[in-house]
């Protein structure tokens, strides 16, 4: 029967011998104090060191043999004891003893080595000691049932171990504790006032995902505190702080500040009227003055020749700012403003007739378009004309006419006044013809009826000057009119008492 038992613990021994075993020889091996009284197991197991991940560490059990053990109910003097295998240990550690063949004698003192550089996960382990005792027969003990229990904790680099529970039974349990996490920000940075700033954080560490908290300390306020990289807009000194928390409820925090170069401006302009208006207007455009910035007016965000002051005139349409820059470098553009200039009303006037007799009914004054407009002039109230009020000779009667948008244009004509003293041929485009009108060249063909022939021409300018004189000797003539200027003239026709009068335009 002794030698049934003996054979099925060999055999049991033979799975466990050596388990996560570093071998006996070197600086695995540990040396006893041999300063123990009682035989047992020490230290007691709450006070076992330790041990964390990723980092070299080493712990000793020290024992004194016992004499007898309690097999059955009957008591045996131990002759040695075995130590077959320390068993479950966290992943990179292993065990050693100081004897070569791990056997210990009656009440010898001994110890055994925990070592290596632990890769596992957190948590407690229940360690598997097994020993063979001989008492004439060879008897496999688990260390646990004769009530001695170890037990190694094992953390990361940030984590605080609990204390030992020696109460547990499983042989693994995981640590809930929050895990490593770390965040930096970086070195603290100085920007250039206005400069979009784009907070970013490096996280080491940790499980995500994680859940970002930002805050501003002081200085201007962040768009997002919740967001991975929030931004702003750098005005003057400011810091800010940020706390990350992972899916284990770890936390790490950090802060940093940036400092605002160049000081706090006003980066802004305004118009100082209206930014609508009709051509020939203009809005002034102008922004705070500072000594230490310098300026660069932008049309449609191009660079304006010359445009360095504070202030600039605008009167084109298109989109107007203002680039700063300061002693450092840095620069900024303004908030744009929109100029909007009104194109001004097509505008003629022509009168039905332009010979009027001195002595002539006042009428109202027609011709202009577009309708609903202003007639003015010497003669000229309430857009009636009077011929006697006006006096003899060449008039210039104005059209004034203002659209929806309050621009106003206007155009002339010329009104001749006679005393008509003589006899007159109302028929006067019939009698005298003029082509081309508008001449655009340098001369003008003139064209009578034969009765006409051997009259003089005289052409005055609307200022009533002659600038042009002849006789017609022919139904058909030729005047130049290279001379003359742009401009309204008119042309008289002088045959006794008979004046006929025509206009014309002389245009580029």
């Amino acid at each position: 029967m002794k030698k049934i038992l003996l054979l099925l613990l060999l055999v049991v021994t033979s799975q466990f011998l050596f388990s996560q075993y570093c071998g006996n020889s070197g600086t695995a091996q540990c040396t006893p104090s041999g300063t123990f009284v009682t035989p047992g197991f020490y230290p007691v197991p709450s006070q076992l060191p330790a041990f964390v991940n990723g980092q070299v560490s080493t712990t000793v059990l020290e024992f004194k043999n016992f004499n007898v053990v309690n097999f059955q109910g009957n008591l045996y003097t131990i002759n040695s004891l075995r130590i077959d295998s320390v068993g479950n240990l966290p992943a990179g550690l292993c065990w050693a003893s100081n004897k070569a063949n791990n056997t210990f004698a009656n009440q010898e003192q001994g110890c055994v080595r925990i070592n290596g550089t632990p890769n596992g996960p957190v948590g407690e382990y229940k360690l598997k000691i097994l020993v063979t005792v001989d008492v004439g027969v060879s008897l496999q003990v688990d260390a646990a049932a004769a009530g001695v229990n170890y037990y190694v904790r094992l953390i990361d680099s940030c984590q605080t171990a609990p204390d030992t529970d020696t109460l547990q039974v499983p042989d693994f349990v995981a640590y809930n504790i929050p895990g490593c996490l770390y965040v930096s920000l970086g070195a603290d940075q100085t920007a250039c006032n206005g400069t979009n700033i784009v907070l970013s954080s490096t996280v080491t560490a940790g499980k995500p995902p994680f859940t970002y908290v930002w805050q501003s300390l002081s200085g201007d306020s962040i768009m997002c505190d919740t967001c991975a990289n929030p931004s702003l807009l750098l005005t003057q000194n400011s810091s800010f702080a940020v706390t990350i928390i992972d899916s284990t409820n770890a936390l790490a925090t950090d802060t940093v500040s940036y400092s605002n170069i160049g000081g706090v401006f006003n980066y802004s302009i305004n118009a100082t009227d209206a930014d609508t208006f009709c051509i020939g207007g203009s809005v002034v455009i102008k922004a705070a003055y500072s000594d230490s910035l310098t300026y660069q007016w932008q049309y449609n965000a191009t660079d304006i020749l010359n445009a360095t002051d504070t202030t600039f005139v605008a009167s084109t349409s298109g989109t107007y700012s203002l680039n700063f820059s300061n002693i450092n470098g840095c620069s900024a553009t303004s908030n744009p403003i929109f100029v909007w200039v009104n194109p001004l009303p097509l505008v003629t006037f022509q009168l039905a007739n332009d010979t009027v007799c001195v002595n002539a009914n006042t009428f109202a004054l027609s011709g202009g378009s577009p309708t609903g407009g202003n007639f003015s002039g010497i003669g000229v109230s309430a857009n009636m004309f009077t011929p006697a009020t006006a006096g003899l000779g060449s008039r210039v009667l104005l059209y004034s006419y203002t659209d929806g948008n309050g621009c106003v244009n206007s155009a002339r004509d010329t009104v001749f006044i006679d005393v008509c003293t003589g006899m007159q041929d109302l028929s006067a485009e019939n009698l005298v013809m003029l082509y081309p009108n508008p001449a655009s060249g340098s001369s003008i063909e003139v064209m009578l009826t034969s009765t006409l022939v051997g009259s003089r021409l005289k052409v005055y300018d609307v200022l009533g000057k002659i600038v042009a004189q002849t006789v017609l000797n022919n139904e058909k003539s030729v005047l130049s009119i290279a001379h003359m200027p742009a401009g309204i003239y008119i042309l008289k026709v002088e045959n006794g008492n008979k004046i006929i009068e025509r206009k014309f335009m002389r245009v580029n």
